[in-house]
């Protein structure tokens, strides 16, 4: 085996075994998320900078969306999507 394939091998067991912290794992669902297509489905409790990153993806999803709907563009699922989020922030 080459070099290079057993550093791919490496890096590839390695990944499987990382673990995220709490902290990440928010951003990293809202990263991978598009909220035109996906069904908003974040289940875990916020801590505060959660809550913070979630209400800032909130906003800007919103204020694109309202933008959208006054270019007659149709954003569907979205508004569904805002409106679980706006409640995942509010719960306490």
């Amino acid at each position: 085996m080459t070099e290079l394939a057993k550093k791919q091998e490496v890096n590839t067991i390695k990944s499987n075994i990382y673990q995220f912290s709490t902290k990440e794992s928010l951003s990293i669902y809202l990263a991978n998320y598009v909220i035109s297509k996906e069904v908003f489905n974040y289940t875990k409790d916020l801590n505060d900078y959660e809550r913070k990153l979630l209400f800032k993806y909130y906003v800007d999803s919103k204020q694109r969306s309202d933008r959208l709907v006054t270019e007659d563009e149709f954003v569907g699922i979205t508004y569904d999507n805002l409106e679980k989020i706006n409640k995942l922030i509010k719960k306490i």
